[in-house]
């Protein structure tokens, strides 16, 4: 099963943290919950903590390699940020997608021939089909490289964007 987590940057020091999300709406505040683990003399500790984060910078882990929604990936030295589309966390460009370069790199990349499978999207790549695609194992997505978010860094995306 997949881990439903969320990270945030903290409105007193902008420093990232993840757990759960709550949200009062009323208020329009977004806090980030869950709990540290030390140990203290050998034994396991835990400590709570609840965190308001900044609304704008609130995404969800996507549940593959250490990819979250909006970072900013590189993938065949092309650049692409992750969304959360129809459902489905991918790589969105600007642009068309240029779908013969990731066809090709199938061969190159898992020694196999894979007959691609790719919804076609104009411009979005679920991240599930790279994953397949790429015949990736345990949930890992080597294929991606993250260089980034779009909070910290938004002129990465703007550099290589597809």
């Amino acid at each position: 099963m997949r881990e439903i987590l969320f990270r945030g940057k903290r409105t007193s020091t902008k420093e990232w943290v993840e757990g759960d999300l709550q949200q009062d709406r009323d208020l329009e505040q977004f806090y980030i919950y869950g709990y540290d683990y030390y140990t203290d003399g050998g034994e396991l500790e835990r400590e709570e903590f609840c965190y308001e984060v900044l609304p704008d910078t609130v995404g969800q882990y996507t549940g593959l390699g250490d990819v979250w929604e909006h970072d900013i990936v590189e993938i065949w030295g092309k650049r692409f940020e992750v969304v959360k589309e129809c459902g489905a966390f991918g790589i969105v460009s600007s642009n068309a997608i240029n779908y013969e370069l990731f066809e090709k790199k199938i061969k190159e990349y898992t020694g196999c021939d894979n007959n691609p499978c790719f919804c076609y999207n104009d411009n979005f790549i679920s991240l599930w089909e790279l994953y397949w695609n790429y015949n990736e194992e345990e949930r890992n997505l080597f294929c991606v490289n993250i260089i980034g978010n779009v909070y910290d860094n938004p002129k990465l995306l703007e550099e290589g964007a597809e």
